[in-house]
C-alpha cells in the first residue's frame, strides 16, 4: 500500500528530472549554436584564429558533424594541416551515417590534405636504446633508428635526447607536399663545452665482506656449539654408580645434591662439579647466544658487503624509533 502511495510522487520526481536535464540539453545546445554562429561570421570576415576558437568551444558543447567540418576548414586555413587531416579522418568514422551527400565532400578535402603535408625521413646513426626523438617538442616514436612523420609545412625544430641531455639538434625547412630525408649522426657522449669536461665514470667502491658480522656468527656458534659438553658431563654424572647407590638408599623425591642432604665425600665433589658445569653452561650459552645474535642483526642491516677505503660509511638506519647507527671502515692505502 505504501509503494503505491508512494508511486506518483517518484514518477513526479522522475518528471522533474527529465525536465531538468532536456532544459539543461537544449541551454547547452543553444550555447553551441551561438558559438557556432560566431565563428561563421569569423570566418567570412577571415579571422580564422578566431573563427577555430569559437568551433573548438561550440564542439565541446556539441560535438556536430557541420560544426566539425567547419572547424576542419579553419584548422586548414591557419596552418595546421595535421589537425585538419586527424579531424576529418574522425569525422568519417564517428559521423558515417549523418554525412548523406557530405561524404565525398569530406573524403575529397581529406585528400587535398594528405597531398600538401611534407614527409619527414630521419635516420639516427649510432642511436642507443632509450634516446629520444622530438620533433617540435612532440615525441616521436623510433623503430631500428628510423622515423617517418606527417609534419605541416615551415620550420620544425629536431632534437635527440639521451636522458635529460640534447646530443643533437637541427632545423628543417618544408614546403608543401615536400619531402626530405635526413641523417643524424650521434656522439657517443653529450656534447659539453671544453672548459668544463665531462667527468669519467666513477669507480667502483672496492668492497669486502663483512666481516665483523661473520666472525661473530662464526664464534657465537663455536661457544654454542662446546656448551653442549657441560650437558653432556652432567647426563654422565647422573647416571653414576655413587649418585645411584645413595638413592637406592632414600626414598625417589630426595634430592641428592640438597643443600640439607647428608652425603659422602665423593658425592660432594660430585655435586660440586654439577654445580660448576650448570654455570658454565648457561654463561656458554648467553655468550654464544648474544653473539650470534648481534651478528644476525650486523648482517641484516649492513648487508653481506661493505665498502671500504679511506673514508667508506655506511649509515643503516636501525628501525622506527631508534637512533640511527654508523659504521665506519678505513683501510690505509
Amino acid at each position: 500500500m505504501r509503494l503505491v502511495r508512494a508511486a506518483p510522487r517518484l514518477l513526479t520526481l522522475l518528471g522533474v528530472l527529465f525536465v531538468l536535464a532536456s532544459s539543461s540539453a537544449v541551454a547547452q545546445r543553444a550555447d553551441a549554436e551561438a558559438l557556432f554562429a560566431r565563428g561563421v561570421a569569423a570566418a567570412r570576415e577571415g579571422e580564422w584564429d578566431r573563427a577555430r576558437e569559437l568551433f573548438t568551444q561550440a564542439d565541446a558543447l556539441l560535438p556536430h558533424p557541420n560544426i566539425r567540418i567547419n572547424l576542419a576548414a579553419a584548422l586548414v586555413q591557419t596552418g595546421r594541416l595535421r589537425e585538419a587531416a586527424a579531424l576529418y579522418a574522425r569525422i568519417l568514422e564517428e559521423h558515417r551515417g549523418a554525412l548523406g551527400d557530405r561524404t565525398d565532400e569530406v573524403r575529397g578535402a581529406l585528400a587535398q590534405i594528405e597531398a600538401r603535408l611534407p614527409t619527414l625521413e630521419l635516420e639516427l646513426d649510432g642511436a642507443l636504446p632509450g634516446d629520444l626523438l622530438e620533433i617540435d617538442a612532440e615525441g616521436v616514436e623510433l623503430a631500428d633508428g628510423r622515423a617517418r612523420i606527417r609534419v605541416d609545412p615551415g620550420s620544425h625544430a629536431v632534437e635527440v635526447r639521451r636522458g635529460s641531455e640534447t646530443i643533437a639538434r637541427r632545423s628543417v625547412e618544408l614546403a608543401e607536399g615536400a619531402r626530405l630525408s635526413l641523417t643524424l649522426t650521434l656522439e657517443s657522449t653529450p656534447d659539453r663545452p671544453t672548459s668544463n669536461p665531462s667527468p669519467g665514470p666513477a669507480p667502483a667502491a672496492a668492497t669486502e665482506p663483512n666481516w665483523p658480522a661473520i666472525a661473530l656468527l662464526g664464534g657465537g656458534a663455536l661457544v654454542l656449539a662446546s656448551s653442549l659438553y657441560p650437558l653432556i658431563r652432567m647426563q654422565e654424572l647422573q647416571g653414576s654408580e655413587e649418585l645411584t647407590a645413595f638413592r637406592d638408599l632414600y626414598s625417589e623425591d630426595v634430592e641428592v645434591c640438597g643443600p640439607m642432604v647428608a652425603r659422602p665425600a665423593r658425592l660432594a665433589e660430585i655435586c660440586s662439579e654439577a654445580a660448576d658445569l650448570f654455570i658454565a653452561e648457561w654463561v656458554l650459552v648467553a655468550i654464544g647466544g648474544a653473539a650470534v645474535i648481534t651478528g644476525g642483526v650486523l648482517m641484516l642491516v649492513l648487508g653481506p658487503e661493505l665498502e671500504v677505503g679511506p673514508s667508506a660509511r655506511v649509515r643503516p638506519i636501525v628501525g622506527p624509533g631508534l637512533a640511527a647507527m654508523t659504521l665506519e671502515v678505513t683501510v690505509s692505502p
